[in-house]
């Protein structure tokens, strides 16, 4: 029969930690998602929301938890979280922090489950007065926060051995959840390419969209940056949703426009590395753009694309990934020998980077012709939050893909050389 359970209030087993961040002893701002738990902002937002001087920020170290009374669809009376991704981080003030009185009496595993649930909500929502909701931000004293109670069983062991259980259920349900995004980005990228292809052969022509903070925009030929994905060009995308995200991903938060075009595809030549080897796309990657600074690196990377890259000269479109925030945690992450090239193209899947055609010879550009009276306004507010969304969601997806026992670290960067 399993062991009693009893109720208790939070403050007899968890003491706030009010310690500030008076020495600087970490600069690493975090935040709180429902979905990511405690996490870097930089990584999160993909800016830096924090204030400059972070010394009056509280300073959490891993395993003390911290509450976010800031509401939202996923987290209706706020999140509450481990710190568990780093070894110490500084929080707003805005966050309650707390800690686990006696890790012989309590368990922190079994905490971070009960907190993963719903049964908590109610007695937060008893102590939010009504109205007190501020822009999504509840209204909770700390002292009346510390006063909820829980439910948890007297016997440590059977407080250790729940959180144990669901901490393992947890990684399992991620493990499967991760392979069927996988399986469904393959599946709807690879009909999407085929159908696009299919169709632009079959018509002689295909529709891409180009996303910019700019009204007017005058594609020529020969300009472009050089460091660039694929080198000097003009890129597109089918996708119309991503050249919107594309179109107000800067940090100005200005808005942006999305230029619609129609491609004749008649008599063109076009690359595509999704027919091709991961590593060839990767190494026409580093011709361009670098994914370290490291002399290692460059010498490395110069065997590496004498190896695997070709010869996209006399081509008038080149049809690829795109490497955007996603790809540089790919490739720094590979350079650095910690990914085996068997999970390669799956991390590219789970990155969602996106297709772009990227448009590089006078032909190729004589064949591109604005739709003008179909452009369309982008809202910076409307599409930045997707763009910051879906770059937060494939770095996770990555990083458990990476951490996972898939990743045999055996056919690695230096290794295929």
């Amino acid at each position: 029969m399993a062991n009693a359970w009893e109720q208790r209030k939070l403050e007899e087993i968890v003491e706030r930690v009010t310690r500030k961040n008076q020495d600087l002893v970490s600069e690493l701002p975090l935040t709180i998602s429902a979905q990511y738990g405690l996490i870097d902002q930089n990584e999160f937002f993909d800016k830096r929301v924090a204030s400059k001087d972070v010394s009056g920020y509280y300073l959490i170290y891993n395993g003390e938890f911290a509450y976010n009374k800031s509401t939202s669809s996923d987290a209706p009376w706020g999140a509450i979280k481990r710190l568990d991704r780093y070894e110490k981080g500084v929080l707003s003030t805005l966050y309650i922090v707390f800690k686990i009185r006696d890790e012989s009496v309590s368990s922190s595993d079994f905490l971070v489950t009960y907190y993963d649930t719903n049964n908590w909500h109610k007695d937060v929502q008893a102590i939010a007065a009504e109205g007190a909701r501020n822009h999504g931000l509840l209204n909770i004293a700390p002292v009346d926060f510390f006063k909820t109670e829980l439910m948890l069983p007297q016997d440590i062991e059977e407080q250790r051995k729940i959180g144990d259980y669901f901490k393992s259920l947890n990684a399992l349900i991620t493990l499967h959840q991760r392979k069927a995004i996988c399986t469904k980005n393959v599946r709807n990228n690879h009909i999407l390419s085929i159908f696009l292809w299919e169709r632009a052969v079959f018509m002689g022509k295909m529709i891409l969209y180009h996303g910019s903070p700019n009204k007017m925009i005058h594609p020529i030929y020969g300009l472009g940056e050089d460091k660039h994905d694929y080198g000097r060009g003009f890129y597109l995308t089918a996708k119309i949703e991503l050249a919107k995200e594309w179109a107000v991903c800067r940090p100005d938060q200005s808005n942006g426009w999305v230029h619609k075009y129609e491609l004749v595809t008649d008599d063109l030549r076009i690359l595509d590395f999704q027919q091709l080897n991961v590593l060839s796309w990767l190494a026409e990657l580093m011709k361009h753009r670098e994914a370290s600074d490291s002399k290692r690196y460059r010498m490395l990377a110069a065997k590496f694309i004498e190896k695997y890259g070709i010869d996209t000269d006399g081509y008038d479109v080149i049809k690829g990934w795109r490497a955007d925030a996603s790809y540089f945690y790919i490739a720094k992450a590979f350079v650095r020998d910690e990914i085996d090239v068997d999970i390669l193209e799956e991390l590219l899947f789970l990155g969602d980077l996106g297709i772009q055609y990227c448009i590089k010879s006078e032909k190729g550009y004589a064949n591109l012709h604005e739709l003008e009276s179909e452009l369309l306004p982008v809202s910076f507010a409307d599409f930045n939050d997707k763009y910051n969304e879906r770059d937060i969601a494939a770095r996770e997806n990555m990083r458990k893909l990476i951490d996972s026992d898939d990743n045999k670290v055996t056919k690695v960067f230096s290794t295929l050389i």
